[in-house]
């Protein structure tokens, strides 16, 4: 094969490899800057509009959010045209390989400059885009940390409105429900605090420490109050159960259960009042140490 064709052939296949790797990138950067603004709830006509102006010009826009894929998008067009002038080049010299050689020559030399152009800027491109990846790796990583620390939030907002606000859907005398927590909890104390009941708020109650139910005894359970000695115990298998002394003047009145070391609770226990006795807790909240 011709020395000077197979220059340009190889040429063009490096021009083809960098218009891959500028795509990739440029698609990179597409589907992160789509990837926030369709968080900002986006609908597909307002991209399409967003990404139209960021590629009409070449001129860097003003909003920093948008320069990294508007760099992205220009160097994948310009590589596009380098690998339209190589292609063009070998195609071109391909057809007038058995031309007369006086015009052969002359557009050898014209190939030949060009193509000493294209190497020198398709490295200026490789450089740019070895150090623009680095970039954009950096704010990958820093991005991913913020979405990380956004997805923490979301779920300690989720967990904080289910653990104050607790259904039992308790309904009579003499019943237990079990009640498993969105996520397990870390923690050594757990505190129950009536929120809402029936007569009055009579609690049996334990908890779930990685699916086991528990028997915490009554000496690790403290109380803010007690109604009298026969409502002092909250076990599961007390006589009658938990019953504080002013639930009705003092909103802060609580249960608080010391599981003698931090464990990893994954739900509790509640019953009503035993001895036919239909006083129980229909709504409570609960916190942790």
């Amino acid at each position: 094969m011709d020395e000077n064709y197979q220059c340009l052939k190889d040429d063009a296949y490096k021009t083809e490899q960098a218009l891959e790797n500028a795509k990739n990138e440029f698609e990179a950067e597409k589907s992160k800057l789509e990837s926030i603004y369709k968080a900002m709830k986006k609908t597909n006509d307002e991209l399409n509009s967003i990404f139209s102006e960021i590629e009409s010009d070449r001129k860097i826009p003003d909003m920093p959010l948008h320069e990294d894929y508007h760099k992205s998008y220009w160097k994948w067009q310009d590589a596009k045209e380098a690998n339209e002038n190589a292609q063009t080049a070998k195609d071109k010299y391909n057809e007038n390989l058995n031309a007369d050689i006086p015009d052969v020559m002359i557009q050898l030399k014209e190939v030949k400059q060009q193509n000493e152009e294209m190497k020198n800027e398709l490295q200026e491109v490789k450089n740019e885009m070895k150090n623009e990846l680095q970039e954009v790796k950096i704010k990958m990583q820093e991005m991913t940390a913020m979405l990380q620390n956004m997805m923490q939030v979301l779920r300690e907002d989720r967990n904080t409105q289910f653990f104050n606000n607790i259904t039992t859907n308790l309904s009579g005398s003499d019943e237990e429900r079990d009640i498993q927590f969105p996520e397990p909890i870390e923690a050594q104390y757990i505190t129950f605090e009536p929120k809402g009941w029936i007569k009055d708020p009579t609690l049996r109650c334990d908890v779930y420490v990685d699916g086991q139910l528990q028997n915490t005894p009554e000496s690790h359970r403290e109380k803010s109050s007690s109604y009298n000695e026969s409502h002092k115990t909250s076990t599961l298998d007390a006589k009658y159960g938990w019953n504080p002394e002013s639930p009705y003047t003092n909103p802060y009145e609580y249960l608080k259960l010391n599981l003698g070391s931090r464990q990893r609770i994954t739900g509790i226990r509640v019953g009503s009042c035993r001895q036919n006795h239909s006083q129980y807790i229909t709504k409570l909240a609960l916190s942790f140490e």
